[in-house]
C-alpha cells in the first residue's frame, strides 16, 4: 500500500516525459508532506516544530530509494524553523506538498494563528492548498505516529479530512481560506480537531472555534457540525443525521440531499441585533425500526424537524459562549448598517445577539423502508 501511495505522490509532484523519470528533478530530494507546530515542552517561549518528509534518492539507473522520516526543531518563530530544520537534514527540503498543518491546541490559544502559518502561506514553495487542523495535545504526536505498514501519516490524516468533508461532518478550509477569513477579520474561522485513540487510531473529535486570531477552547461536537454546515448554506456531497427519540425504541437516520437557507440578520425597534436562520432539509429516510410498525413519514418529519432545531439551538449557545461569529454575522451588519457597526465593540456584540435558528425536515423518500 505503501508504494502505491508513493508512486501517486511522484507522479502527482513531477511531470513524466516520453516514458522516463527526470531524475534531476527527484534527486536528494525531501518532499515534506505535513507539518506540525506545538508549544516547546522544554521552553514555553518557543515553538516545537515538526516536519514529516519522504526522502527520494537516487540508487543508480532507474531506481529510486524512498525513506519517511520525521525531523523536529525548537525555535521561537515559524520563520525560524525552515532554517533549523535545513540545517539537520541532507537534501534540498520541498515544501510544495505540505498536504497537512497541524497545530496544537496549547499554542493555538496562545499565539495568534497569522503569525505560526504567514510564513508557511507566504513561501515561495507553500502549498495554498494545505488542509489546517488543530489536535488535542501536541500536533507532534499525532504526526510522530507510524504508520509505514499503510502509508504516510500525513496522507492518512488527508483522507480521514477528504472524506468527512465529503459528509458534511467537517468545515472545508485550508491555509488560503484561512488566511483570507484571518486578514478580512468579519468572520471567524472553525478548524477540526483531531484527536488519537487507542492503537493509535486518529478521529475528528470536532470543530475547534476561534476568537479571531486565537483558539477559544471551545469545539463543537461531530454531531454538531453538520448542523452548523446547515446554517451557513454548505452541504457537501450528503449528510447523515442520526435522530435518538423515546418515541423509537433505537435512533432513525436521514440522509440530507439539499439544504435551502434563508439567513435574515436586522436591527428590531430596540435597536438591537436579530437573526432569523430557517434552514429547509430535504432528506430521505435510511434507517428505521419501529417494533415492526408502519413507518409514518409525518410523524418522523416532525420528530425530526424538531430534534435538529434543538440541536442547531444548542449549537447557536455555544458559537457565543466561544463569542465566534463563523455565521459572518459582523459582516452582514457592516455592509447593511455601517454607522451602528462604526459604534460597536464587536467583541463585546455578538454574544448577546439574538440568533433564532429553526431547521424543517422535509422527507421526500423512505428508501424503500416500509
Amino acid at each position: 500500500m505503501i508504494r502505491k501511495t508513493l508512486l501517486l505522490l511522484l507522479l502527482l509532484c513531477f511531470p513524466i516525459t516520453g516514458g522516463c523519470w527526470d531524475q534531476s528533478a527527484l534527486k536528494d530530494k525531501r518532499i515534506i508532506n505535513g507539518a506540525s507546530f506545538d508549544v516547546s515542552d522544554n521552553d514555553p517561549d518557543l515553538i516545537l516544530g515538526a516536519i514529516r518528509t519522504i526522502q527520494l534518492q537516487s540508487k543508480g539507473g532507474s531506481e529510486l530509494e524512498i525513506k519517511d522520516n520525521l525531523i523536529k526543531g525548537e525555535t521561537k518563530t515559524v520563520g525560524e524553523l525552515h532554517t533549523d530544520l535545513q540545517n539537520k537534514v541532507s537534501g534540498k527540503m520541498d515544501v510544495g506538498k505540505a498536504f497537512i498543518i497541524i497545530v496544537g491546541e496549547e499554542l493555538a490559544m496562545k499565539k495568534d494563528l497569522t503569525s505560526i502559518i504567514e510564513p508557511v502561506y507566504r513561501s515561495s514553495k507553500g502549498y495554498i492548498a494545505s488542509k489546517m487542523v488543530l489536535s488535542k495535545g501536541k500536533g507532534f504526536d499525532l504526526l510522530n505516529i507510524d504508520e509505514q505498514q499503510k502509508s504516510p501519516i500525513a496522507f492518512e490524516i488527508l483522507r480521514l479530512l477528504e472524506g468527512s468533508e465529503d459528509e458534511t461532518n467537517a468545515p472545508l478550509e485550508n491555509t488560503f481560506t484561512v488566511m483570507n477569513k484571518l486578514a478580512d477579520k468579519e468572520e471567524d474561522i472553525m478548524l477540526p480537531i483531531l484527536e488519537s485513540q487507542e492503537e493509535n487510531q486518529i478521529q475528528i473529535a470536532g470543530a475547534a472555534l476561534f476568537n479571531g486570531e486565537k483558539y477559544s477552547g471551545i469545539y463543537l461536537t461531530v454531531d454538531q457540525i453538520p448542523l452548523l454546515l446547515f446554517m451557513k448554506d454548505e452541504l457537501q456531497k450528503r449528510s447523515k443525521i442520526h435522530i435518538e427519540t423515546e418515541e423509537f425504541p433505537q435512533p432513525f437516520s436521514i440522509e440530507i440531499q439539499n439544504v435551502k437557507r434563508a439567513f435574515d440578520v436586522k436591527l428590531n425597534k430596540n435597536n438591537k441585533i436579530q437573526c432569523e436562520i430557517q434552514v429547509t432539509l430535504n432528506a430521505k429516510v435510511t434507517s428505521y425500526y419501529n417494533d415492526g410498525g408502519a413507518i409514518d413519514v409525518e410523524q418522523l418529519t416532525d420528530i425530526a424537524s424538531k430534534a435538529l432545531t434543538d440541536r442547531a439551538k444548542t449549537t447557536i449557545g455555544m458559537l457565543q459562549e466561544a463569542n465566534s461569529d463563523v455565521l459572518g454575522i459582523e459582516k452582514v451588519i457592516k455592509t447593511q448598517y455601517p454607522e451602528y457597526w462604526k459604534e460597536q465593540n464587536w467583541d463585546n456584540v455578538f454574544e448577546h445577539i439574538t440568533i433564532n435558528p429553526k431547521m424543517k425536515v422535509d422527507i421526500f423518500s423512505t428508501y424503500g423502508i416500509n
